[in-house]
């Protein structure tokens, strides 16, 4: 929600979330982040702000992956890169192994969870997924938060 606080990364004070929607270029691109983020967190998930982004992650089991598992990378300014080649909305696995066979396998299924935006692949070994221009995002924003909460259920599912 606006103005909520979010989850600090590496002990970095807490950021103010009307801040990065202040930084998004208009409107309803604002309106559609929202959406995604109330979403993501009615799911179950976490917004974690990390310089100058914000990440959504979902919590599994330890002795499945340590910390939250990131699936989806938000940044406010169109078209510039970001950490590890990602820009604008991107959606996927940072990994392309987590060295546990269930969650290889949810991880692999939302890389390839939706038929539009730009592929990604991370740098080196990494995962692969979707980068979404800001436009796009607007486009899509219910596909994104339905595919959001849709991972965030498979990964809920590891505590079973």
């Amino acid at each position: 929600m606006a103005g909520d606080r979010l989850e600090p990364v590496d002990g970095r004070p807490f950021e103010i979330e009307d801040d990065f929607y202040s930084q998004l270029p208009r409107g309803a691109v604002r309106a559609a982040a929202k959406h995604i983020l109330d979403v993501a967190r009615e799911s179950g998930a976490k917004v974690v702000w990390f310089g100058e982004g914000l990440s959504i992650r979902v919590g599994v089991p330890n002795e499945i992956w340590g910390p939250p598992v990131a699936v989806a990378w938000l940044f406010p300014e169109p078209g510039r890169v970001y950490w590890a080649g990602l820009r604008d909305f991107s959606f996927g696995a940072a990994y392309a192994d987590y060295h546990n066979e269930r969650l290889n396998g949810v991880m692999r299924r939302w890389a390839d969870y939706f038929p539009f935006g730009e592929g990604i692949t991370f740098e080196g070994e990494h995962g692969g997924g979707r980068t979404l221009t800001h436009n796009e995002v607007v486009e899509y924003q219910d596909a994104l938060a339905s595919g959001l909460a849709t991972v965030t259920a498979w990964l809920r599912r590891l505590r079973e």
